[in-house]
């Protein structure tokens, strides 16, 4: 079995159809969206999961997925660096 905390980074904190705050870029810019979780896969040997999102958005929790629209927002600052 898996221990504890090799379950926390396998299980994300979501489920398909929770909301989630996502960066998809917009004319290149990236931009924060409101959407819904429509798929949570694995597909690589690192059992990160990908988090896909309403309008054809996916990435990793925390990277381009997030639980709130702050941690979303700052994360695209430091994409544009500021």
């Amino acid at each position: 079995g898996y221990s504890p905390e090799e379950l926390r980074a396998i299980l994300p904190p979501v489920k398909v159809g929770d909301r989630v705050w996502a960066i998809r870029k917009y004319k290149g810019v990236p931009k924060v969206a409101h959407a819904r979780v429509t798929a949570i896969t694995y597909t690589d040997s690192s059992m990160r999961p990908q988090i896909a999102v309403q309008g054809s958005c996916s990435g990793e929790m925390g990277v381009a997925v997030f639980i709130t629209k702050q941690a979303a927002e700052a994360a695209v600052d430091r994409m544009l660096g500021y």
